[in-house]
């Protein structure tokens, strides 16, 4: 599992085009790429992954009650949970999994968390 900003999963896209071994590494990667829903997502070769899924809610701190009209931004959608649990399944003996969000702090180490705790019951790297 891996976690990074989308500036470093943009670098090292570029990269893979230049270099054959990482890209060998990184052909049968899993990438869950999430940026706010005013940006545009990572701009990542996306023949040099087995599969990438953009998503887009908002870096929200708190949790909100469900239909809260006070909450400030988009929160992670049901759907979009089953999105991620899904293609973890179907990519479940992937070497990599990668998270990607604008930063690398928040969302993708949360969704990285939730991966980890799904297939351990253990949400430390």
């Amino acid at each position: 599992m891996t976690i990074c900003s989308q500036c470093d999963i943009e670098k090292r896209s570029r990269l893979l085009d230049r270099t054959p071994r990482l890209r060998r590494a990184f052909r049968d990667a899993l990438l869950i790429s999430i940026t706010s829903p005013d940006c545009h997502s990572a701009l990542v070769n996306l023949s040099s992954f087995k599969e990438v899924i953009f998503l887009q809610f908002d870096d929200l701190e708190l949790e909100q009650p469900a239909g809260d009209s006070t909450c400030e931004g988009v929160p992670i959608s049901d759907q979009q949970a089953l999105d991620i649990a899904h293609a973890v399944q179907r990519h479940r003996a992937a070497p990599l999994i990668i998270c990607q969000c604008e930063a690398g702090i928040s969302r993708s180490a949360g969704a990285a968390a939730a991966i980890l705790n799904f297939h351990t019951q253990d949400d430390r790297p």
